[in-house]
């Protein structure tokens, strides 16, 4: 190959008029070379020196490749080395040096280097050893690995060395084929060539031998060799995701811009979608690359992937998409020359197509000859030096009749591979020529000749063991090892005797007999195709399809033995499957427990026969005999023949019905004991994607046992299909955490009433549901709000559209997308819909357009359908997917012709607003419309005509209507509300509206039996009602957590998808309507707040559902009925101190007191305020409370009465603090005063107080209450006589920027403040004045200063990312700076004792610190997704607590920070008397932290902003509020959580 490419080269460069002197040496350099090997050294020379041949080869095509490439596009080389190498030069030097070493070398005159210098792509032509250009980031490639791993990837189907083309053989082809595939045929310079035969001719051979000469010279893509007997090995899906990750280890820029493509996109790494894999993964990729020589990929035995219908798509893909690789991509493709093959790439032009029929005859059999005489010339035990003659080797020839199969079977039986029954080698031969030519010209006759040589036919031991040993291989789904299949049946005497007196003689028929770990597997098809047929194997004859049920019992005592929880021993249910070292060493007999795992219900249901088709056989020709005894046919003879029939086919299916009756047994045995092991298993062998597969066939198969105790088993599937739906992203990654999802499993299920008392948990959901929710599965894809979603006609798939301007497709069963988004529109998508037959998708946009697209491969179908003048809302298909009908903005309805996209007739107008649904009636004589202004109309869908007057009764824009399946009625639903019934032929309303949801009502949608209706409302929910009677049909379907645009049932009507504004797709179960197995049922909005009762025994909840809520917070357990009274969103809510009272507020402008015991109202609602209330607090005390209003004024109410005290506090309050006794509130505002009130009678004491001349936003008492320090945006500071209201001293300035934060001395001797301006001052808390200077140090503002326990020593935290301690008496600073931080600092607190210091950042982290050296400790808690505002210490210093929300203006303790963040959890000091105390927690990335440890992943649905936990010392509490309403409860034990989890106080 090196000396034909050079030659190639050399003619091309001479053509090249004006190439470079440097190409005219570097041409002679090789040319010399190649004179000076072939005159200096005799032949044993060259011999010797084999090594330094080959690499001289290897390099020498390489620099052809390159001086090839330059000759013929100059332009390209100095492009892609220009920012890289200063000259062509450079590259010229490179390789002659190598040669010149080479020749060196050659000589004996130096040492070998074997690498070569190599130049592959534009991005650095590479000049150095081909191991430096494959140097790239090590994190950038280790990063890559791990996604890559992540590809489906076929194992086992790379090339193997032998057999390939023995030495001296196939030159002629090889050579053509290698010329076609270097670009040197000057006339032919194919993308592929294409290689077909009849099976034995040797194709696999050459096929091999092209792989390994373009792999020793580093330029093969991949190879995929099919077999039709593994079925790892003969599909589609996983073709192209293989030859993917081969072509990415070749280059790492190719390596990386694979991994950018997927790294985010896990769908797309396990596409099954040969077209998706292509464009996506190998096509994308490689895209602009320019390359140096080709780069091949070799794929043989295309005939043998599936079916001519399976690889239609792969084909296609061959077909259409090669052309877009870069130029020097080939590939190189054998098969038999089926019809499908041949018609799909025959013709086209980049195709070169080769047949084996076409090689010369007589060439085909000097290589047989050659073929043979070199295999048979080695044998160790040969007669002669001359064997095999002659006249025996021309026999051979001939009976091989150009079958290289029969060529190679033979040598392998003549060479004793397989012992040969003691024989011979001379022997042998003579067994296989005794017959003469003639008779052994079939190749069933060689493989007769072969097995009877070494098996006794008339031997029924011997023949038993035969057929054992070869129908358990030939029924095998994938090639199994001699261990894996004495592991799987070990109990099975025959096949293990088999495997050890049949494998060892069938070397020449199988590859792996030499090796009890190398998988057995046919050498050739035609071998399998001998054992099945009995016409050609006669007594060999091997009926595989009897294997299935020994292998479903096999498998099913495999897993029983093996599978158990935690198979790899780890220990950590939180490690991912990808840092579990050495998964297959620490899983007892893994091959065979894997095959077990993944392929027993395959099986299982391919077991022909059941008892009731006998039955039905039988019971059909009892009735014939029934029929021909009365009618008179028959004879004695007859009828004995008829009883023997029947005594026969009865005891068959006796037979039969008693082996069902184990499997069945053995079966339900595994589900009761295995299935989650079995999810486990299949996660850690990377195979849960086929889970819901085969649970379905599984099902399937259970449904037609004629048992009694199928309906357990069935809900046992039904609910690990669910399981398996809802948690598979999570399981495919992390196997373990299957026990830790059992958490989820609703109570009331089989699968949790299996598997829960025998799988104890890491925590209990103390309010769990009692059976599954409606809701299935949440596709989540679309970046902005998904506006509708649609079922393909066969239920297999959906379609959604969306505000991100795309459509997309998602798998029904799987909830997996399918395919990449459909780009084209360039506004929001409104609707989507699928043609009739589902082979095309319509879709209307805002861009005023209509799109059709092709359902199969996503791509756009023809231009845009331009008519509308407005944005288009909703497209439909008549029944008969001719034409389409739309409606837009413009007022309108059009209709298109829905093959040229055409538009049909001018527009339908008569509504006077937007028109925003059309739809057909079923017969496709009607359409119908509704409009924003109010009603809906009737049109004749041929002449475009209105049919009658509008109906009219919605009192607000109509959103959506639909004709009934029998088209007798229509339903609409509006922004009114409600849903209405409409007769379809007199227009007259049906009954009365339709009430339930409390907004807009956006879609409307018939069941297909057209028994419910389904709506869906901008109050995020989705409900069900009879659409006869029109009363709703359960409680709404709650998870959405923003307004649901579009629903629609499947086909079958058993599921309904919705879409939402808040991203997602979300499927339900249509059976029930209601909210299955909540025994509390919760909020239907936004959770704005929950919060403990000081001592821990309840919660209280308020939401955006306009309620209130108490929970019982040992066992979840709602307590009463909700807080009904608000008649708006409830902003916060509070416990008394003594918790026998609830407070709230609310969006109504009011607050509200109720019994914390009863849940009843206590005295009417507060009203004062005139607008939202978003802050209410007790009086420590609890005779009072404080509310904060957008109103801008701060009132006082008695915490009895309800009543108003005095008068409100007028102006934007900024801040509100009661005194530490309780009798005094005081407020800031923007009005720049401060200001005092007497909490009994609610007056004001005294005037404001005046001095500030800037906004104050911050106030605090001191300890013992009798002053008052105020902060304002006037840079000073402020002291103020609490009881008289006067100021005490001047003002104390200092500060010369913005003050953040001032707080007094435990003794209440001295202030401490921080400002903008990078500084921290003392102050004398008496006389207001400054002591000493400020203090320096921190480089940016600082944001917080604190006190120690005893006033020796101040704290400060500021934006530069620092803690600094300060001498509170010197002012000097102590030690250095405290660096940890990686951002601004928010706050920063001693510990009780003064001994540790506690910081939060805009990080998301807290921090530890040694008070007194300073010193970090531990690492930082982690866990919140935002920067952390407060952090404080408990009592007695062993809790902190973490907010990491904005605090608002609640009132606690002097000594405490606020604590009270907006649409969080409060916090009650209280509690930690009662030896409650809180944790840290939060929920970022799915998990549930807590003090900053994963412990459980959370679900979507029970997902929310508002988390909170509590401990006693033996049990944490947490308390969720979900965005959908739900409130749950998680008890977890301490030591099995985490041991960072404090205990109580």
């Amino acid at each position: 190959m090196a000396w034909s490419l050079l030659t190639f080269v050399y003619k091309t460069s001479i053509a090249q008029t004006n190439r470079d002197k440097k190409i005219d040496e570097l041409i002679s350099t090789m040319v010399d070379l190649y004179a000076f090997m072939g005159e200096a050294h005799p032949v044993e020379k060259i011999k010797s020196q084999a090594k330094i041949l080959a690499v001289i080869a290897k390099q020498t095509t390489e620099c052809a490749y390159f001086v090839r490439k330059y000759a013929e596009t100059k332009g390209f080389v100095i492009r892609a080395i220009k920012h890289r190498l200063s000259s062509v030069d450079d590259i010229i030097q490179g390789y002659q040096t190598k040669f010149a070493d080479l020749k060196s070398a050659f000589e004996g005159r130096a040492v070998l280097e074997t690498e070569i210098a190599v130049g592959r792509v534009e991005s650095a032509i590479r000049l150095v050893d081909i191991t430096v250009t494959r140097v790239l980031d090590i994190a950038s490639e280790a990063a890559a690995t791990i996604v890559l791993n992540d590809i489906p990837y076929a194992g086992g189907v790379r090339f193997t060395a032998k057999p390939g083309c023995l030495l001296g053989t196939r030159e002629i082809l090889l050579a053509d084929v290698l010329s076609l595939l270097n670009g040197t045929n000057q006339d032919v310079r194919p993308r592929v060539v294409l290689l077909t035969g009849m099976a034995g001719v040797g194709k696999s051979a050459i096929a091999r031998t092209i792989a390994e000469q373009f792999d020793e010279q580093k330029r093969l893509g991949s190879s995929f060799f099919f077999d039709r007997l593994d079925d790892t090995k003969n599909r589609t899906d996983n073709v192209f995701s293989t030859i993917a990750c081969d072509i990415a280890g070749l280059d790492p820029k190719i390596r990386e811009n694979l991994w950018d493509i997927i790294k985010d996109r896990r769908s797309l790494r396990k596409t099954s979608s040969p077209l998706e894999q292509f464009k996506h993964l190998i096509l994308t990729p490689t895209e602009g690359l320019k390359t140096i020589g080709p780069t091949v990929t070799v794929m043989d035995g295309v005939d043998e992937c599936g079916n001519e219908e399976s690889r239609k798509e792969l084909l296609e893909v061959l077909a259409t998409q090669i052309p877009y690789l870069p130029g020097d991509f080939r590939f190189f493709l054998t098969a038999r020359p089926d019809t499908d093959i041949v018609r799909a790439l025959g013709p086209l032009d980049f195709v070169h197509h080769m047949r084996m029929e076409d090689v010369d005859s007589q060439s085909t059999k000097m290589d047989i000859r050659a073929f043979v005489q070199g295999e048979l010339s080695h044998i160790a035990q040969k007669p002669g030096p001359e064997w095999p003659d002659k006249r025996s080797l021309d026999m051979l020839v001939e009976v091989a009749d150009e079958l290289f199969i029969w060529a190679s079977t033979a040598c392998r039986f003549i060479k004793g591979e397989g012992e040969g029954g003691g024989r011979s080698p001379a022997e042998r031969m003579q067994l296989l020529l005794s017959d003469g030519p003639q008779k052994l010209k079939r190749i069933d006759d060689l493989y007769l000749t072969v097995l009877k040589s070494v098996f006794n036919q008339d031997d029924p031991v011997v023949m038993n063991r035969f057929r054992s040993v070869m129908s358990t291989i030939l029924a095998a789904k994938e090639p199994l090892s001699v261990i894996a299949l004495n592991d799987l049946f070990e109990d099975d005497d025959i096949l293990r005797a088999g495997m050890e007196s049949v494998i060892p003689h069938l070397g020449s028929l199988l590859s792996g007999t030499t090796a009890h770990n190398i998988p057995l597997q046919i050498l050739h098809l035609s071998f399998s195709d001998f054992l099945a047929d009995v016409s050609r194997s006669q007594a060999f004859f091997t009926n595989f399809q009897g294997c299935n049920e020994k292998f479903v019992i096999s498998s099913l005592s495999m897993m029983d033995q093996h599978l158990k929880r935690d198979i790899c021993g780890v220990g950590d249910p939180l490690l991912p499957n990808s840092k579990i070292t050495d998964i297959q060493g620490c899983i007892n007999k893994y091959e065979a427990l894997r095959y077990s795992c993944q392929f027993f219900v395959s099986h299982l249901t391919d077991i022909p026969v059941q008892p009731e088709t006998i039955l039905d056989r039988v019971f059909g020709s009892f009735l014939h005999v029934l029929l021909w005894i009365q009618a008179g046919v028959y004879t004695k003879s007859l009828l004995d023949h008829i009883c023997e029939y029947f005594v026969r086919e009865i005891s068959h299916m006796i037979d039969v019905g008693i082996q069902i009756n184990l499997l069945h047994n053995r079966v339900c045995q595994f589900l009761r004991q295995h299935v989650l092991h079995w999810i486990q298993a299949l996660s850690l062998t990377n195979q849960l994607d086929t889970m819901v597969g085969s649970l379905a066939r599984l099902e399937e198969w259970l449904k037609n046992q004629l048992t009694h105790d199928t309906d357990h088993f069935m809900a046992l599937i039904q609910d690990t299909k669910r399981l398996t739906l809802a948690f598979g992203g999570l399981l495919s990654n992390n196997a373990l955490q299957v026990y830790n999802c059992l958490v989820f499993v609703p109570h009331g299920t089989a699968l949790y009433k299996q598997y829960a008392p025998e799988n104890p948990q890491i925590c209990t959901i103390l309010n769990a549901r009692v059976g599954w929710s409606q809701l299935l599965s949440t596709l989540t894809g679309h970046t902005n709000w998904v506006n509708s979603v649609v079922f393909s006609p066969d239920g297999s798939c959906l379609a959604s559209c969306s505000d991100d301007k795309t459509v997309r497709l998602w798998d029904a069963h799987t909830g997996g997308p399918i395919g990449d988004p459909m780009a084209g529109h360039t506004n929001q998508v409104y609707s989507v819909v699928f043609s009739p037959n589902g082979s095309c998708l319509a879709s209307c946009s805002g861009d005023n357009t209509v799109r059709l697209w092709d359902a199969h491969t996503g791509g756009a179908i023809g231009d845009p359908m331009v008519g509308h003048t407005h944005r288009v809302y909703s497209v439909v298909f008549s029944p008969d997917g001719s034409c389409l009908a739309s409606c837009s903005g413009d007022n309108t309805v059009r209709l298109w012709d829905a093959h040229t996209g055409g538009a049909m007739g001018d527009p339908m107008v008569g509504h006077t607003k937007w028109v925003y649904s059309v739809v057909y009636s079923p017969n496709g004589s009607h359409l119908a419309s509704c409009s924003y202004d109010n009603t809906v109309r009737l049109w004749d869908a041929h002449t475009g005509g209105a049919i009658g007057d509008p109906m009219i009764g919605h009192t607000s824009g109509v959103n959506s209507v639909v004709f009934s399946p029998d088209g007798s009625h229509l339903a609409s639903c509006s922004n009114d509300n409600t849903v209405r019934l409409w007769d379809a032929h007199t227009g007259g309303p049906i009954g009365g509206p339709m009430v339930g949801h409390t907004s807009g009502v956006n879609s409307i949608v018939f069941s297909p039996d057209g028994s419910h209706l389904a709506s869906c409302s901008s109050d995020n929910t989705v409900r069900l009602w009879n659409a006869h009677t029109g009363g709703a049909i359960g409680d709404p379907m709650v998870g959405h957590t923003n307004q649901v645009y579009s629903v629609v049932f499947s086909p079958d009507g058993s599921c309904l998808a919705s879409c939402s504004g808040d991203n997602t797709v979300k499927l339900w179960d249509a059976h029930t309507g209601g909210a299955i197995g909540y025994p509390m049922v919760g909020h239907t909005n936004w959770v704005n707040s929950v919060v403990f009762s000081p001592d821990g025994s309840h919660l209280a909840s308020c939401s955006y559902d306009n309620t209130v809520r108490l929970w019982d917070a040992h066992t979840g357990g709602a307590i009463g009925d909700p807080m009904v009274g608000h008649t708006s969103g409830v902003n916060s809510v509070v416990f008394s101190p003594d918790g026998s009272h609830l407070a709230s507020c609310s969006d109504d402008n009011t607050v509200r007191l109720w019994d914390a015991h009863t849940g009843g109202a206590i005295v009417d609602p507060m009203v004062g305020h005139t607008e939202r209330v978003y802050s209410v607090v007790f009086s420590p005390d609890g005779s009072c409370l404080a509310s904060c209003s957008s109103d801008n004024t701060m009132r006082l109410w008695d915490a009895h009465t309800g009543s108003a005290i005095g008068n409100p506090m007028v102006g934007q309050v900024n801040c509100v603090v009661f005194s530490p006794d309780g009798s005094h509130l005081a407020s800031c505002s923007d009005d720049n005063t401060v200001r005092l009130l007497d909490t009994h009678t609610g007056g004001a004491i005294r005037d404001p107080m005046v001095g500030h001349t800037e906004r104050v936003y911050s106030i605090v008492f001191s300890p013992d209450g009798s002053c008052l320090v105020s902060c304002s945006s006037d840079n000073t500071m402020r002291l103020w006589d609490s009881h008289t209201g006067g100021a005490i001293g001047d003002p104390m300035v200092g500060h010369t920027s913005e003050i953040n934060c001032v707080v007094f001395s435990p003794d209440g001797s001295h202030l401490a403040s921080c400002s903008d301006d990078n500084t921290v001052r003392l102050w004398d808390a008496h006389a207001g004045g400054a002591i000493g200077g400020p203090m320096v140090g921190h480089t940016n503002q600082v944001n917080s200063v604190v006190f120690s326990p005893d006033g020796n020593c101040l704290a400060s935290c500021s934006d530069d990312s620092t803690v600094r301690l300060w001498d509170a008496h010197t002012g000097g600073a102590i030690g250095d700076s405290m660096v940890g931080h990686t951002t601004w600092i928010n706050s920063v607190v001693f510990s009780p004792d003064g001994s540790r210091l506690a910081s939060c950042s805009g990080d998301n982290t807290v921090r530890l610190w040694d008070a007194h050296t300073g010193g970090v400790i531990g690492d930082p808690i982690v866990g919140h997704t935002s920067g952390v505002n407060c952090v404080v210490f408990s009592p007695d210093g062993s809790h902190l607590v973490i907010h990491a929300h904005m605090a608002t203006i609640i009132g606690l303790q002097h000594n405490q920070p606020p604590l009270s963040p907006a649409n969080a959890l409060l916090y009650s000091p209280r509690m930690l008397n009662n030896g409650v105390g809180h944790v840290p927690s939060s929920l970022r990335d799915d998990w549930l932290s807590l003090n900053g440890s994963r412990v459980l992943w959370i679900p979507t649905e029970y997902r929310g902003r508002a988390v909170n936990a509590i401990t006693n010392g033996v049990h944490c509490i947490v308390c969720i509020g979900g965005h959908g309403g739900t409130v749950i409860f998680i008890r977890l034990p301490i030591d099995q959580v985490s041991p960072k989890i404090p205990n109580a106080m």
